[in-house]
């Protein structure tokens, strides 16, 4: 799947939690958490994938891809480089980020990518 600053359709941000009944497999939404949370599965390139999402008041603020398919590319770049060496391909595209640790944030656009194991773990759209 080839990512891009915006979430793939159909998952959307400002949508009540009740809009993924319907969108994702597997449905479980925690409302009554401290920090409150949906997450479910989605079929993307025929392939089920975890999502996870962040809500305030009910209301989804976060996306979350929790697994990235070695075919994956984010605007066209492939997402199975070390982190460093996509950041450095992101920067050659135009686009400027902040690595640490934990993950990569994009400065001019609300997605960050967060890194395990010495690799890109997800995608997280906010």
């Amino acid at each position: 799947m080839n990512f891009t600053t915006e979430p793939l359709e159909p998952l959307r941000r400002n949508v009540p939690a009740e809009y993924y009944r319907n969108v994702l497999d597997n449905y479980k939404y925690k409302p009554d958490s401290q920090w409150p949370s949906l997450h479910g599965k989605i079929t993307i390139d025929g392939e089920p994938r975890l999502v996870k999402f962040s809500l305030d008041g009910g209301i989804v603020t976060e996306i979350e891809i929790c697994e990235i398919s070695e075919t994956d590319t984010f605007v066209g770049i492939s997402m199975s480089q070390r982190p460093k060496k996509f950041q450095k391909l992101l920067a050659q595209a135009g686009i400027k980020s902040a690595i640490d640790i934990d993950g990569i944030d994009l400065e001019d656009h609300p997605v960050s990518f967060f890194i395990e194991g010495g690799k890109l773990a997800s995608i997280c759209w906010k």
